[in-house]
């Protein structure tokens, strides 16, 4: 019985650990951080209220119907008095009245132009949504990849480290033999001190790194993140070409297309407010007239009507004016504005296809210095070893291939960076 139940807990632990460890791979927490991020989420919501404004400006075709009572309670009645002198009382002390009314919009000015104009919204509010979650990927990107650099750091510090290490014990041993000077020994214990505090650094900075990109994704700092991809996996499925984005298809300029055609069509709206408004009216009403308040009795009369109603805005032929011409600014500023983000976008594509050839340029560039740097050092280590070398060539060659390879990773990053960058000009 003990060993089931040891086998429960053992496997309920593994549970634990899986679901606190969480696989993710770039695609993934791109998407992630765009449906769950909490801007995203309240854009959604504008989106949202966007499309029930859409649905009131429907329902201002749906026919408006009351139902009302009214009920009159005369403590004195009207007195008319005839020409013979003779005074009369007419009415009665109670007056109620229940009816039901229709009033249905037949034509009104701009009805059907506010509901294309609840449309156009609706359209720029979709269109700021693929724009934020355009921009929230790219903080994730750079994010996630700056985590993977940070990763690629910390192993070359540490792989650093163990030379540095092997070099002081190397010296220790020369040292008991006799065969180098204290100086040498008491340099090489203070670089493989100085490695250790290098490794500590690398430590902070790629814990700073996931941190950033837990905050980016919304994650607690709790919330172990396992990384799927790597640089070369990445740099691997990272094609370079050039791209001719369709920049017509970019959410910045799409929201300014229809906040010109919802500019447009108030201006048009306006045009059309000094047109009458009509509408079918109906009503139908019973009426009670007695001296007391027994309802049951047979006073009860009714009467209805049908018509039509016109309304002009007489008032409003002022405002108008003033509207259609914030309206006509409106327009020339919205076409400055597309004007300019166009430029803005087409010099975005420009530096982007100009900064991933350079990075190709530097990653093929900084592989040749790498791999004659370490052909290098191993020459440098192997007659190092013979005696036949100082301690100051080696570590020269040492800082040699450091330096090509924190120049290779770094070219690979900026590849990426440059390539996720590219891909975003044509909206990914």
């Amino acid at each position: 019985m003990k060993r089931y139940f040891f086998i429960i807990i053992a496997l309920f632990a593994c549970a634990q650990l899986s679901r606190a460890q969480q696989k993710l791979s770039l695609a993934d927490a791109m998407e992630y951080a765009a449906k769950n991020r909490y801007d995203a989420q309240a854009d959604r919501i504008d989106v949202n209220l966007a499309e029930n404004a859409v649905g009131k400006s429907r329902n201002e075709w749906i026919p408006e119907i009351t139902a009302g009572g009214e009920v009159l309670y005369n403590a004195k009645l009207q007195t008319m008095i005839f020409d013979t002198g003779e005074e009369f009382q007419m009415g009665t002390r109670n007056l109620t009245t229940l009816g039901i009314e229709l009033n249905q919009p037949v034509f009104k000015p701009g009805l059907s132009t506010g509901i294309k104009i609840s449309k156009a919204a609706l359209s720029v509010r979709k269109e700021a949504l693929r724009e934020k979650e355009n921009d929230i990927k790219m903080y994730v990107v750079e994010a996630y990849l700056n985590v993977i650099l940070r990763e690629q750091q910390l192993k070359l510090s540490e792989e650093s480290t163990e030379r540095h290490k092997s070099y002081f014990d190397l010296a220790r041993d020369k040292m008991q033999l006799g065969t180098i000077l204290e100086s040498e020994l008491l340099q090489a214990r203070t670089d493989y001190e100085n490695a250790q505090t290098d490794l500590q650094k690398a430590r902070q900075n790629y814990g700073l790194a996931m941190k950033k990109l837990k905050y980016q994704l919304n994650l607690p700092d709790a919330e172990k993140l396992v990384l799927t991809d790597s640089l070369p996996a990445l740099l691997k499925n990272s094609p370079v070409q050039a791209r001719d984005a369709n920049i017509e298809d970019r959410p910045e300029l799409r929201q300014l297309y229809f906040s010109q055609q919802e500019n447009d069509l108030r201006l048009k709206k306006s045009d059309m407010m000094w047109l009458p408004t009509v509408s079918l009216i109906a009503n139908y009403t019973t009426e009670f007239q007695a001296s007391n308040f027994n309802y049951s009795q047979q006073f009860w009369f009714p009467y209805n009507y049908v018509g039509l109603k016109a309304s002009f805005p007489l008032s409003n032929i002022f405002k108008l004016r003033t509207d259609r011409r914030e309206y006509k600014l409106k327009s020339s500023q919205l076409a400055m504005q597309y004007s300019q983000q166009q430029h803005d976008i087409n010099y975005e594509v420009d530096k982007c296809n100009t900064e991933l050839l350079n990075a190709v340029g530097n990653i093929n560039s900084t592989g040749k210095t790498l791999d004659l740097s370490k052909e290098l050092y191993l020459q440098q280590l192997a007659i190092y070893k013979l005696g036949t070398v100082t301690y100051s060539a080696l570590l020269d060659a040492e800082s040699s291939v450091n330096t090509a390879r924190q120049n290779y990773i770094s070219a690979v990053y900026d590849y990426l960076i440059a390539f996720y960058n590219c891909k975003k000009t044509g909206v990914f």
